[in-house]
């Protein structure tokens, strides 16, 4: 094997399985990899929770592996492609999210005013 060639190869079986394996096996190895370090940065997953590829199940079992910086949130009546299937919700999510870091940032500010 070359020095540029990955050692991971796709499952052997073909099937319905295959592709939670694949995420099982991609997934947690990465996520496991994560969960020794310390996470200083929120992390908000934004799930589908009709997705039939990776089910719900999996976004909440990495936020118990990412910590208390991961939060997971469902959006209904959505499957894998959250972003196309349901735009405007998905905006409203990521929007709520990152107006979060604003406010944290002003009650910050705020703390150390005279």
């Amino acid at each position: 094997m070359g020095p540029h060639r990955s050692r991971w190869r796709w499952p052997k079986r073909d099937g319905p399985g295959q592709i939670e394996e694949l995420a099982v096996e991609r997934g947690f190895r990465f996520v496991n990899r994560m969960s020794h370090w310390r996470l200083r940065k929120r992390i908000h997953l934004l799930w589908g929770e009709n997705d039939q590829i990776f089910k719900l199940e999996l976004a909440q079992k990495m936020k118990e592996q990412l910590g208390d910086k991961a939060t997971v949130e469902g959006i209904e009546k959505a499957g894998h492609l959250v972003h196309l299937e349901r735009p405007c919700v998905y905006n409203s999510c990521l929007n709520n999210f990152l107006s979060s870091f604003h406010a944290n940032a002003n009650a910050n500010a705020n703390q150390f005013s005279f």
